[in-house]
C-alpha cells in the first residue's frame, strides 16, 4: 500500500527519535504544544490502521516507548495493549512479531507491578500459547510458520512470567512448556 508509505516513514522517524533521544524524548514531545497532546491518540490510531506495514511500525514504536519512555504510554495503556493483543495474528507475520515483542517490552517495565498487567494476562497467555504450540493456521487450514515468532513468543511469555509466574503463567504451563522450551532454545541474543 504505497499510499501508506509516508505514514510508515513518519512512524519509523518517531521510533528513531525515541531510540536516539531515549529518556529525553518525553521532553521533546511535551515541548510541542501543537502535537504533544495528540501523540497517544495518533499512536493508537496507527496500531489499529488497516495497512499492516503501518501497524508493524506502530508496534515497533510502542515497544521502544515501553523501553525508553514508558511514562508516555501509561495513560493509553488500555487501548494500546488491546490493539497489541488483537494483532497477535500470524496471518500478518511482521505485525504479529512486533506486537508480541512490544508486549514483552511492556512486561519488562511491569516487573514488581503485576496489577498493571492483570487485565491483559489471560488474553496474552492464550495468544502466545497458540504461537508457541504451532496451532496457528491459515483460513485454508495450513499451519503457519512465522520466522522468529517462536523466539519472540517465548521471550514475551518469560517476561510475563517474571511479572507474576504463579497467577499469569503457572496455571497454563502444561499447555505450552514444550513449545516454550523449543522457542527459548532458538534465541541467540543473550539479552533476551
Amino acid at each position: 500500500d504505497e499510499e501508506a508509505d509516508p505514514i510508515v516513514c513518519a512512524a519509523d522517524l518517531l521510533d528513531g527519535l525515541v531510540e536516539g533521544l531515549g529518556a529525553n524524548f518525553p521532553a521533546l514531545l511535551t515541548s510541542s504544544t501543537r502535537y504533544g497532546e495528540h501523540f497517544l491518540g495518533v499512536l493508537h490510531t496507527l496500531t489499529a490502521h488497516d495497512v499492516p506495514g503501518v501497524r508493524m511500525s506502530a508496534f515497533a514504536l510502542f515497544g521502544d516507548l515501553a523501553r525508553r519512555a514508558p511514562g508516555i504510554i501509561q495513560p493509553g495503556m488500555n487501548e494500546l495493549m488491546a490493539e497489541a493483543i488483537a494483532c497477535i495474528d500470524p496471518m500478518y507475520p511482521s505485525v504479529c512479531n512486533n506486537a508480541v515483542w512490544s508486549i514483552g517490552e511492556v512486561c519488562v517495565k511491569c516487573e514488581g507491578n503485576p496489577d498493571s498487567l492483570k487485565p491483559y494476562a489471560p488474553d496474552i497467555v492464550e495468544k502466545l500459547i497458540t504461537l508457541l504450540m504451532g496451532n496457528a493456521v491459515s483460513s485454508e487450514g495450513h499451519t503457519l510458520v512465522v520466522p522468529g515468532i517462536a523466539e519472540n513468543a517465548s521471550a514475551a511469555m518469560g517476561r510475563l512470567a517474571k511479572v507474576n509466574a504463579a497467577d499469569f503463567v503457572g496455571p497454563e504451563l502444561g499447555r505450552f512448556l514444550l513449545g516454550w522450551c523449543e522457542g527459548m532454545a532458538k534465541i541467540t541474543d543473550p539479552t533476551e
